[in-house]
């Protein structure tokens, strides 16, 4: 999508530094486009109907009462372009629907009095401008990136330094996006906004249903309100998630630009989230999983699971591998990954410590979650 709108323009006339910016701009500004006229829709669909009003009779009623309840005023000009180019998130993001954020920064424009903790947000972006200053050094210092398109150097290392070089990436990948969205979602509180979290570190992430709910909380929201949820989502069973998780992959896959390596990505990561919805129906239906959660103890499970979750998570590293690198550096990749039994082996010792040691955080933060509800 973001390729059909832009590719005429940027190659003519921008950089290689400016075809980024304005391909990520662009991208944001389309998913904003798509909420605020969805979300128009939605409410005409909901309003008009019971209250049996024109757009022109309900624009004329809110002129002569003042502004109006803005959960009873039909979305306007001024609203998309407020919402569109609000900054900084026209620029870098994060996604915002549009309902959450009129309903915000509206009730910060009402209320009589708003504070803003103001120490706060200036602890939060010295803490961000920091880690943006450590990338800029590393980018400076260190030429990992490179490694993704250089073939040959990827043939002559290791496969611990090959695995190396893809880990790093990930983490500085998602040290970006947490500077990007952090920075952004500290300046919009100062108009009520309350920010998405933060991308969640994908060191402790072992599930990619996960990773896509947690790291853009913004993109996974649109895709969860405006595709997955109407198309039917998971009240229609497991081939009902499968149909709504390839459209949303799909339309993934669209907006971020119909490129072989991205068909790949999209491709791995709605073959791992399937297998983690299945392994999840098995354990709660199937005989032999209701048996084992009676049999095991809670440490046997989690080291069960761990097993179970290294080779899915395997996979779902080749498929961010297209996303970060080319084709043929990704197949180097798995084939150097791939080699001999031993090596896969090795690996799997490896991953699967990895991912007991995922659950255990997982399941700490779950448990201080409990305990601050509690009190």
């Amino acid at each position: 999508m973001c390729y059909f709108l832009s590719v005429q323009v940027k190659w003519k006339y921008l950089n290689i530094s400016s075809i980024y910016r304005y391909t990520i701009a662009n991208g944001f500004f389309e998913l904003s486009l798509l909420s605020f006229a969805l979300d128009k829709i939605h409410w005409r669909t909901t309003h008009h109907p019971r209250n049996n009003v024109t757009s022109d009779n309900l624009q004329t009623q809110e002129l002569s009462s003042g502004v109006g309840n803005d959960e009873e005023r039909e979305p306007n000009f001024l609203d998309l372009v407020f919402y569109v180019f609000h900054l900084p998130k026209f620029n870098h993001g994060p996604f915002y629907p549009f309902k959450k954020f009129h309903f915000e920064v509206m009730s910060c424009f009402k209320a009589a009095t708003y504070t803003v903790n103001i120490w706060d947000i200036v602890k939060k972006l010295l803490r961000f401008m920091l880690w943006a200053l450590f990338l800029e050094f590393q980018l400076h210092y260190f030429y990992y990136s490179q490694l993704g398109f250089s073939e040959d150097i990827l043939e002559q290392m290791s496969l611990p330094a090959v695995m190396a070089a893809g880990y790093w990436q990930g983490q500085m990948f998602m040290v970006k996006y947490v500077c990007f969205y952090g920075i952004s979602g500290q300046l919009l509180r100062f108009d009520g906004v309350i920010p998405f979290s933060n991308p969640r570190c994908i060191s402790w992430v072992y599930s990619y249903t996960d990773m896509w709910r947690y790291f853009d909380v913004g993109l996974y929201e649109f895709v969860k309100m405006y595709i997955y949820i109407p198309i039917g989502g998971s009240k229609c069973g497991y081939i009902g998630q499968l149909v709504s998780s390839a459209i949303s992959f799909f339309f993934i896959f669209m907006w971020h630009g119909f490129y072989l390596n991205l068909f790949y990505w999209c491709l791995g990561n709605f073959i791992t989230v399937s297998l983690e919805r299945l392994g999840q129906e098995f354990m709660k239906h199937s005989a032999l999983g209701i048996q084992l959660q009676s049999k095991l103890s809670p440490a046997w499970q989690l080291r069960l699971l761990a097993i179970v979750l290294a080779p899915v998570y395997v996979v779902s590293c080749w498929g961010i591998f297209f996303f970060f690198f080319d084709i043929d550096v990704t197949l180097v990749i798995i084939k150097k990954m791939t080699a001999s039994w031993l090596s896969m082996f090795l690996e799997m010792v490896v991953i699967t410590s990895a991912m007991h040691n995922a659950l255990d955080i997982s399941m700490r933060k779950q448990a201080e979650k409990e305990i601050q509800r509690v009190d």
